[in-house]
């Protein structure tokens, strides 16, 4: 099996040839790993409240999430193959292909957004993670102003990743998001 280099996982070509031969693949762990902390921050929602999860590719998450109670998710991703193996597998949640750098959703369409390493898939071509100027967080500013759209006001994001805590918090504090920003460090 050939690697994939690093710039190849912010291609679209590379998500969609990948997931034709691909059912599941968990980035990061699957929904158990993160259930505990999870929960800590959805309990001020309702289980009624709507759920985004960008980037789903073929993951399980959004079916764990429903399988907790959550009945309002909405998945979107850049592969139409990961979305249509999503929609085989659970047929209840929304599944939309789409670019989170531009949304076409509504303002204040979710109460809850969740990205599992989607936003490191965007900065894997950057050169240096403290170029806060470069091409890939630019990108990543301009996903987080669209989330910062569709959010809820009180509403929750979620961010999942690999990245060290001083890289991805400048940019989750960028001027004009607002945020509160806690973070939680997960051992395994």
């Amino acid at each position: 099996m050939n690697l994939p280099r690093n710039e190849d996982y912010s291609k679209p070509e590379y998500w969609e040839k990948r997931y034709i031969s691909e059912e599941e693949y968990e980035w990061l762990g699957g929904f158990q790993c993160y259930k505990s902390i999870l929960q800590k921050y959805l309990s001020k929602h309702q289980q009624s409240d709507s759920i985004l999860q960008l980037g789903c590719g073929n993951s399980s998450f959004s079916t764990d999430l429903r399988n907790e109670g959550w009945e309002n998710i909405t998945n979107i991703d850049i592969s139409l193959t990961g979305l249509q193996k999503l929609r085989r597998r659970e047929r209840d949640s929304n599944y939309v292909l789409m670019d989170m750098s531009i949304m076409s959703f509504k303002d204040k369409a979710f109460d809850i957004v969740v990205e599992k390493c989607t936003l490191d898939s965007l900065l894997v071509t950057a050169e240096s993670p403290w170029d806060l100027d470069s091409k890939q967080h630019k990108l990543v500013g301009r996903v987080l102003k669209e989330i910062k759209r569709i959010l809820n006001p009180g509403g929750t994001f979620i961010s999942i990743t690999f990245s060290q805590p001083h890289f991805r918090v400048p940019l989750l504090l960028a001027e004009g998001l607002g945020w509160s920003v806690q973070v939680e460090k997960i051992e395994g």
